[in-house]
């Protein structure tokens, strides 16, 4: 771990205009924590007021490495507002809304850290930079079946996080058989499969 000089030293050379603003830098910095976490808690309904909710960026509580903060609260807004109509109680509400969006914030919490690992680990390794080739080729031939995990997370706002996590997993699980022994790819082999497993997707 940098001690505080090497920690100032280092700032002041790559990030000079920050220093003034960080007033305590040299001394707090080197025993903070590095760790990535997420939380995955859960409402707690009679430990917390019944007309209540916490929603958006800051109760999701995941690592940040997918960019999908905001887009993610933006939805807890659209989700919630869907539901107000039939409220009948908040209690009742806040309940039906943990049920509903808990299996999609998870999927992006355990996404962004997948993304996390692999910018982290193997982003520059050659068999993934195969996979993402390939990947990227099969939605070139199969467009409305066909889209690599990270597009549907990234682009497709249409496409529920749990459903991009299914999807991708069924990718993942398949690109194995349709990669013959030479390496090359079966594409008649990918195009059965992708038919039978992957069902049609609007795209946006």
């Amino acid at each position: 771990m940098p001690d505080s000089q090497a920690v100032l030293e280092f700032f002041l050379e790559e990030f000079p205009d920050a220093v003034p603003l960080i007033p305590n830098l040299a001394a707090e910095l080197p025993g903070a924590s590095g760790r990535t976490v997420g939380n995955g808690c859960t409402q707690h309904p009679g430990t917390s007021a019944d007309n209540c909710d916490l929603l958006g960026d800051d109760s999701h509580a995941i690592v940040p490495f997918h960019g999908q903060g905001m887009n993610a609260a933006f939805e807890d807004c659209v989700v919630l507002d869907s539901m107000l109509d039939g409220c009948e109680d908040w209690q009742s509400l806040f309940a039906e809304f943990e049920r509903v969006r808990r299996p999609n914030t998870q999927a992006i919490a355990q996404m962004a850290l997948e993304n996390y690992t692999e910018m982290r680990d193997t982003v520059l390794d050659p068999a993934l930079c195969a996979e993402k080739s390939l990947a990227l080729e099969l939605e070139r031939r199969f467009p409305t079946r066909f889209i690599p995990r990270y597009a549907m997370v990234m682009f497709h706002p249409q496409i529920p996080y749990a459903e991009a996590l299914r999807r991708g997993e069924i990718h993942r699980r398949s690109s194995w058989t349709w990669t013959r022994r030479d390496c090359n790819t079966d594409f008649a082999l990918a195009e059965q499969l992708i038919s039978e497993r992957l069902a049609p997707l609007a795209r946006a």
